[in-house]
């Protein structure tokens, strides 16, 4: 075991990396059934979320999707991570800028509105 095996061994409670790499997806296929019903639950009327706003949080699988594609390229194309690759990581962190802003944007209004008609 190389030193950098032992340091991440010892931070994760003894799971090693080659156990971390097997557990990454199946996190992700668990977080997307909660994330799904979040977005089914937004969507119901009595809510009173714009739908520009709804269409945000909906966005945001795209930019799931977007950076799953992204780290496939980044390992087939040159072999490395998505993080090292730069164009291709900041591509997919565009989807997420644009997320937020759509979100932000039809939330905040409301927000403020509400929030100084209490006051």
């Amino acid at each position: 075991m190389t030193v950098e095996n032992v340091s991440v061994v010892r931070s994760l409670g003894g799971i090693t990396a080659e156990r971390q790499e097997e557990l990454v997806p199946i996190f992700f296929q668990a977080s997307l059934v909660p994330y799904l019903l979040f977005l089914y639950f937004l969507s119901y009327r009595g809510n009173r979320i714009p739908n520009l706003a709804n269409f945000g949080f909906q966005f945001l699988l795209v930019f799931v999707f977007g950076t799953v594609i992204a780290g496939i390229l980044a390992k087939t194309m040159f072999d490395s991570t998505l993080a090292n690759v730069d164009w291709l990581h900041g591509s997919a962190e565009s989807l997420l800028t644009i997320s937020n802003i759509v979100i932000v944007s039809k939330m905040l209004p409301r927000i403020l509105l509400e929030y100084y008609d209490l006051c």
